[in-house]
């Protein structure tokens, strides 16, 4: 029986400037280091997922109960801050209570290439002409085939018969 597809990742890229990006200093300076760690969680919650994060009540108090020292209504604030920082699409957020980005999305595409699933539809803001990979799966045997093909042509050329000699070798007893 085949595992099921996973929908989320096991690890994310974390970029070595995170810490002075203009928008994790803004969210230092508001929110100090609490602020910084709740993005970083946020981040993960989303990646866990897969590429978006659906923002209801129970996962914002579950965000909270996670991180010692903050509460729902920091989590809360923090989001609304990178929203308005343009972190998270706006647009989304603002319609469906969804935190994605197109970086998320790219991202997510660029970790998930190699899945044999479909590709997500579900709050998607990436152009298809942005998520064209190009992914080339070469089956194992295909190497094969080709050096057998290749002793195949020598075995008639040492026979004496050519390769594309149109009667066939027979084997005298």
């Amino acid at each position: 029986m085949a595992r099921p597809t996973k929908a989320g990742l096991d690890y994310f890229p974390f970029d070595v400037d995170f810490n002075v990006n203009e928008k994790t200093e803004a969210i230092m300076g508001e929110f100090g280091a609490k602020g910084v760690l709740t993005t970083i969680f946020i981040f993960s919650a989303i990646y866990k997922r897969g590429y978006f994060l659906e923002w209801t009540p129970l996962v914002k108090n579950s965000l909270a109960n996670r991180i010692d020292g903050v509460n729902s209504k920091l989590v809360e604030q923090v989001v609304n801050r990178l929203v308005a920082y343009g972190t998270f699409d706006e647009e989304l957020f603002n319609s469906a209570k969804v935190l994605t980005s197109s970086r998320i999305q790219t991202t997510y595409l660029e970790a998930t290439k190699r899945r044999k699933a479909p590709r997500p539809t579900l709050y998607w803001l990436v152009d298809e002409i942005e998520t064209e990979i190009n992914v080339v799966i070469n089956p194992q045997s295909k190497g094969n085939k080709n050096k057998l093909n290749q002793s195949n042509k020598d075995l008639n050329l040492i026979k004496g018969g050519c390769v594309n000699d149109p009667i066939p070798m027979v084997k005298l007893t």
